[in-house]
């Protein structure tokens, strides 16, 4: 269930959209001429990406709890015939 727990998580992560980036450039070194440059950037994610991270996270979170159902089924089973193997 640890599993589950922590692939619903990175549902929200995908989620997230990028953060900004923030860059300077500084060019020539004596102050007379110096020129700086200060840059910002803000990713645009375009044709879906965030949707279809969503969708493969949530995919990933269902395939886990499927598997976290089939072992605890399995479990189960054994317990069981365990048990009516002492009855016998």
């Amino acid at each position: 269930m640890p599993d589950v727990m922590a692939l619903t998580k990175r549902i929200t992560q995908a989620g997230v959209r990028p953060n900004p980036q923030i860059s300077t450039l500084i060019e020539d070194t004596r102050r007379s001429t110096r020129t700086t440059t200060l840059q910002l950037n803000q990713p645009i994610e375009l044709g879906g990406k965030r949707a279809a991270r969503i969708d493969a996270a949530e995919r990933g979170r269902d395939a886990a709890s499927a598997d976290f159902d089939a072992k605890r089924a399995e479990i189960r089973a054994a317990v069981m015939t365990a048990f009516f193997d002492v009855l016998a």
